[in-house]
């Protein structure tokens, strides 16, 4: 969530009666933010209303995890405490594998190859389609030109 921006508190300037300063809250799509921005109009510390509905955030996700974890319980887990703290260290290692694995990730030369063959051809169509769209230009001013000269040569 960020702060105020102009754009937002503009709505609330800009209104064409006095009775739609009540209605200003409804032009905005985030209804959380109108607190931000009066308070920010008003002179108020608007970082503490911010901060305050983030925290409402985190209390609504806590309250929905808290079902979740209790249904995740270990109830059912047989070994002790040194099994679960082995587990843990076999899967950090392996986390760690591949967080190098994705470090050390080198893409083959012949992709290359065919990265820079799609771009030559990506520029080839450009550029032909310029030309297209020159030719075009160039078949509407020959067919007004003798459209033109269609109609001197009926004047005369």
């Amino acid at each position: 969530m960020h702060g105020p921006t102009y754009r937002a508190c503009l709505s609330y300037f800009i209104r064409s009666y006095f009775d739609d300063f009540r209605y200003a809250q409804q032009d905005q799509r985030n209804k959380r933010t109108h607190q931000i921005n009066l308070a920010f109009l008003f002179g108020f510390d608007w970082d503490l209303i911010r901060q305050h509905i983030l925290n409402e955030k985190r209390k609504s996700g806590i309250k929905k995890l808290k079902p979740l974890l209790k249904s995740l319980s270990l109830r059912g887990y047989t070994g002790d405490k040194s099994a679960l703290e082995s587990r843990s260290i076999i899967l950090e290692s392996e986390i760690q594998e591949i967080e190098n694995d994705l470090d050390h990730f080198k893409v083959i030369p012949e992709y290359r190859e065919l990265e820079k063959e799609a771009a030559d051809l990506n520029a080839h169509m450009r550029r032909l389609s310029a030309e297209n769209g020159r030719d075009r230009d160039l078949q509407r001013y020959i067919e007004n030109a003798m459209a033109a000269e269609a109609r001197r040569e009926w004047i005369e």
